[in-house]
């Protein structure tokens, strides 16, 4: 393998919009004040209390290798991956209103987020936002190790090949993530030097094993059950990216929007798994989790972002744009999913790691992965597919609404509630009176949609709630019904309309999509403030 050097880039990347319009969906604020309010009241921290009953429906695998790699219990990883999320969506709001973010540091053990901007008119807008001014730069980690794509060797996670034809394998890679090409169809995710010659008679293969292949496993993985052929979309190993698509469209399989978490970190690929429900950009600090054909599943947290490498000679000199983590990597993982909590972040470009390729050798002090990024700049599969031509497949839940059982005659309706595990990435749509009303998801999950009318006092109609994110990804509906009165008494009661969602007592008293207050989400449910 090449060896690679690696520079900083300069801080300040062109910044992406906060929320796609197309790639992965949402509502963009039109102002600064916008993105700002959006994200719900900027940083949120999280008590690991708050987890322990998520922690116990983890497989036990993956409890296990996030206290192996970040020496930490299961509910303090899901409060940090939590409130690194939250971090993540306050760099996004303030690059998105203008704020020249050069620099942003999350700490995990105390969940607090630095950031640095040469622009002393940003600090207000910073603080604001409940995070911290650097005065200074944060130093650069050392990153001088040489890198080496990781080549040659479905849930996400899953191992995928291209048959010989004789047997065996031309090479072998890590899927990412599932999602959608513009037309709905299944196309997934990796990295574009697995295949950069990849075209629309390639065939893939699922690399069916039971266990990771580890670097010091004797020969070649053999090839599996047909995936499917042809790509999905453009493939790129240089200028920045390190990204491709490929289609999985044999019938035999359904891809799901998951990451397998081998078992346990090391067992089978079938066993365990993470459901994805967002993405979110990388932070230094954040706590990261990844899954590969090669070493199955490791975590850690990111070290630096927005770094170029460039691959050497022998590929060449491929440059790309990407973060760092201490997460251990082999070759043969290039393409995998990296996941904080549920959320996904990007996938595995190469690394500088042991000469055995082994993680029992590898030293989080000196050896570094280097990943490509989803979203959050210029260089990411959210900027490289901007035309539509992918989108992460996430699960996204179905809504809990409170919804007023009548509503005065000329009196606008407004519907709120919560979407669980959905943030700023997601929308609403509300179906009523025969047309369909879009409103934004802040960061907690909350949502309030203000539906003007002009329908007879008699009357009853029915209202149509669901969360969504991007074109593809949509939750089942919460269905109920709402009257028209031409009574001017202003009481009304207030009730929940998706069964076993939270009840309310007497009107929420929420505002519309105006920015008016959402105060008194918070009682409507338990877990409202995720």
């Amino acid at each position: 393998m090449a060896r690679a050097a690696v520079r900083r880039m300069p801080a300040a990347l062109v910044a992406s919009c906060l929320v796609s319009a197309g790639l992965f969906g949402g509502i963009a604020p039109a102002t600064a004040e916008d993105a700002l309010l959006d994200i719900g009241l900027g940083l949120q921290t999280y008590e690991p209390s708050e987890f322990r009953a998520e922690a116990l429906e983890l497989p036990a695998g993956l409890r296990i290798a996030v206290e192996r790699d970040l020496g930490v219990p299961a509910e303090r990883y899901l409060a940090d991956a939590a409130a690194g999320q939250s971090a993540a969506h306050v760099v996004d709001a303030l690059r998105a209103g203008g704020a020249d973010v050069g620099a942003a540091v999350f700490d995990r053990a105390t969940q607090t987020l630095e950031i640095f901007s040469a622009d002393p008119g940003d600090y207000p807008a910073i603080e604001a936002a409940g995070a911290v001014v650097l005065p200074a730069a944060p130093p650069e980690p050392d990153l001088d190790a040489a890198v080496i794509p990781h080549e040659e060797r479905f849930k996400g996670g899953y191992g995928y090949g291209e048959p010989d034809g004789a047997g065996g394998l031309h090479s072998y890679c890590t899927a990412g993530f599932n999602g959608h090409g513009a037309d709905g169809s299944a196309v997934a995710l990796s990295a574009g030097h697995c295949f950069p010659r990849a075209g629309e008679d390639t065939r893939w293969a699922h690399v069916d094993i039971d266990e990771p292949w580890t670097a010091d496993t004797p020969g070649w993985p053999s090839p599996g059950a047909p995936l499917g052929r042809g790509v999905g979309g453009a493939w790129l190993f240089g200028n920045g990216h390190d990204v491709g698509l490929l289609n999985v469209d044999d019938a035999a399989w359904t891809p799901v929007p998951v990451i397998t978490t081998w078992g346990g970190g090391s067992g089978d690929p079938r066993r365990g798994e993470v459901t994805l429900t967002d993405h979110v950009s990388p932070v230094v600090g954040q706590p990261v989790c990844r899954s590969g054909v090669t070493s199955g599943y490791q975590c850690g947290e990111v070290t630096a972002v927005d770094h170029l490498v460039d691959y050497g000679e022998a590929h060449g000199h491929a440059a790309v744009t990407g973060f760092t983590t201490s997460a251990c990597s082999s070759p043969g993982d290039s393409g995998g999913p990296y996941v904080s909590g549920t959320a996904a972040v990007g996938i595995l470009s190469g690394a500088a790691g042991p000469a055995s390729g082994l993680c029992d050798h590898w030293d989080p002090d000196t050896n570094f992965s280097f990943a490509y990024a989803l979203a959050g700049g210029a260089h990411s599969a959210e900027s490289f597919y901007r035309d539509g031509e992918w989108e992460l497949a996430v699960a996204v839940s179905e809504p809990a609404v409170s919804l007023p059982l009548e509503v005065e005659a000329g009196e606008p309706l407004v519907v709120s509630g919560v979407v669980d595990r959905a943030g700023p990435n997601h929308w609403v749509s509300v179906a009523v009176y025969g047309r369909t009303h879009m409103g934004a998801v802040t960061a907690g999950g909350r949502f309030s949609v203000r539906v003007h009318h002009d329908l007879p006092a008699g009357t009853t109609h029915p209202v149509t709630v669901r969360a969504h994110y991007g074109r593809h990804s949509v939750s089942e509906p919460a269905s109920g019904s709402v009257s028209v009165t031409g009574s001017q008494d202003g009481d009304r009661e207030d009730h929940p309309v998706v069964p076993g969602a939270c009840a309310t007592s007497g009107s929420a008293g929420l505002g519309g999509h105006d920015g008016a207050g959402l105060d008194e989400v918070a009682v409507m449910c338990r877990r409202l403030a995720r």
